[in-house]
């Protein structure tokens, strides 16, 4: 389906909502590949940003959530759990 923005998105439907799994392009550059719920990133998936950073793991309700892997654009990773926002005082104390 082509959204009226020009954003794609090719899976699962239920009841006219993302359900199930399938692939989210967006114009400028960010994607989603993964589970989706009720219209929500809900599951596993990986969401790919504009900036080139990658994000692998758990969602929840379109956010990052429990468990997962951030690779940023500039070699930076954090491996760990997303259920606390403190993750990026982690990646600034381990350089």
């Amino acid at each position: 389906m082509k959204f009226a923005g020009g954003d794609t998105y090719d899976g699962d439907w239920v009841l006219n909502k993302r359900d199930g799994e399938g692939v989210l392009r967006c114009r400028d550059g960010r994607s989603y590949v993964g589970s989706y719920r009720d219209d929500y990133k809900q599951g596993s998936g990986t969401y790919t940003y504009a900036n080139g950073d990658v994000y692998s793991g758990s969602w929840a309700f379109d956010e990052r959530c429990r468990r997962g892997l951030l690779r940023y654009a500039n070699g930076d990773v954090y491996d760990g759990d997303f259920s606390v926002l403190p993750y990026k005082q982690h990646i600034n104390n381990t350089r």
